[in-house]
């Protein structure tokens, strides 16, 4: 009576491929089902972990009401500690340049995503884009979730689709005031020495709720056409 698999080979043959199948399966439920059901906490095992996640998270449109008018560009980047000079429960809509677009790491907010749709845009605000150097400028991170309502929306919130158009423009960004804690020490403002460190803040706009071009006399600072008032990518009002 012939035993299964007998043939060394052929055993260590289909020990590889169930091996295969299953990286295959655990990589697909991580890159598409996963992410897709993560919750507001994200993967959290921290009270502050989770409390970070949700404020990350926030879905809620800001209200007038709700917009702190005193925060802008300049005044996120004004020197000094900064900790307490803002706060979380309140939304800003500030104007800036836009200087760099990415995606973002698979990070536990999103459950670890790995695909592009399931991770956080960053985008870099400065005041001066004549400036070259690593001038101080201000995060903000447009997420999957706002992504998603977007796409609803029949607006393209893609990191690809957001840099090809805001890239080097003058924009105004709305959203949900945050402090992101874990990049304090990261912060020229909160951190213990701030000389070690190249971010000026760790104030950031997340999520953003709304993007629009902001439409400048022709010749100004590279400005777009008035046509362009238009093309304008925001959230809903």
């Amino acid at each position: 009576m012939s035993m299964p698999f007998a043939n060394p080979r052929a055993a260590r043959w289909a020990a590889a491929t169930g091996a295969l199948l299953l990286s295959a399966t655990i990589a697909f439920v991580f890159v598409f089902v996963y992410p897709a059901r993560c919750g507001r906490d994200g993967i959290a095992f921290r009270t502050a972990a989770r409390r970070l996640n949700q404020l990350k998270n926030r879905d809620s449109t800001p209200q007038r009401a709700d917009v702190d008018s005193s925060v802008t560009l300049e005044a996120m980047l004004a020197p000094g500690y900064d900790r307490w000079r803002w706060r979380e429960d309140r939304a800003a809509s500030i104007v800036g340049h836009v200087r760099h677009v990415r995606s973002g790491g698979a990070e536990a907010v999103n459950c670890y995503g790995l695909h592009p749709r399931n991770r956080d845009t960053y985008i870099l605000l400065v005041a001066d884009p004549t400036r070259t150097d690593s001038t101080p400028r201000v995060a903000i991170e447009v997420t999957p979730r706002w992504r998603a309502r977007m796409r609803q929306r029949g607006e393209d919130w893609s990191t690809g689709a957001l840099k090809a158009r805001l890239l080097g423009r003058k924009v105004r960004a709305t959203g949900w005031l945050l402090f992101d804690a874990p990049n304090k020490d990261a912060s020229q403002h909160a951190a213990v020495d701030p000389s070690l460190n190249a971010r000026t803040t760790a104030w950031e706009l997340h999520p953003v709720t709304g993007i629009e071009l902001v439409v400048e006399p022709s010749g100004a600072d590279g400005a777009a056409p008035a046509a362009e008032q238009e093309n304008e990518v925001r959230g809903p009002s």
